[in-house]
């Protein structure tokens, strides 16, 4: 088994650890050392049964090689990761709901999430540290950057591409051939049906650009 802390100790970062439970279910490949967290009333408490070692300093100055799942859903994460990444014996893996069908035609870098109930067919492209939660759908020749969040039961019909740090609220959608840029929102059961550039926040169906 390999060990893993988990980046962390908020509510994702507790569904993440169910997630690793899942996969050792089938297959017994981690061991939870703990969670990480900066929160300072939680470090040295138990948070669902296993400890919260410390903050950001305790893991970079972490001294054995080490798995690292960063979950946290926010603005900085790259942030945190550039920091983690500090520590040349941490690493990061995918972690991938055993249920998930993945086909050899999909790439994918390093530091996703993929929760249960997700859907995926063929030739995506998945880049690094995004977050796919339940029951999200992806469909075929979809092109994913880094840092992205797709809430639960987000759906990206084929031939989408993504860029960075974009947030789809659950029961939101992207209808095909669409490109969407980078640091928007697509608020909960909006739907995309035109490009769209960087740096808004969208709502309705069809999904609109807010002014404030």
């Amino acid at each position: 088994m390999e060990d893993i802390i988990i980046y962390g100790a908020g509510g994702f970062g507790r569904e993440v650890y169910v997630l690793i439970k899942q996969i050792n279910k089938e297959n017994l490949k981690y061991n939870v050392l703990g969670f990480i967290d900066d929160d300072p009333n939680l470090v040295g408490k138990n948070v669902n049964g296993i400890p919260v070692l410390g903050d950001i300093s305790t893991l970079i100055d972490f001294n054995t090689s080490v798995l690292v799942a960063v979950a946290l859903i926010g603005p900085f994460k790259d942030d945190v990761v550039n920091k983690i990444n500090q520590n040349p014996r941490l690493s990061f893996c995918n972690l991938i709901h055993p249920a998930i069908y993945w086909d050899d035609t999909n790439s994918m870098g390093i530091g996703n999430i993929l929760c249960h109930g997700m859907n995926l067919t063929c030739n995506i492209d998945i880049g690094d540290f995004n977050i796919f939660n339940g029951k999200v759908g992806i469909g075929h020749d979809v092109k994913i950057g880094s840092y992205n969040l797709f809430g639960p039961n987000a759906f990206i019909a084929g031939e989408v591409t993504i860029g960075d740090f974009n947030i789809f609220a659950m029961n939101s959608s992207v209808l095909q051939q669409k490109s969407i840029g980078d640091k928007n929102t697509i608020n909960m059961n909006s739907v995309i049906i035109r490009n769209i550039a960087n740096g808004g926040i969208y709502f309705g169906v069809p999904a609109m650009k807010q002014t404030f």
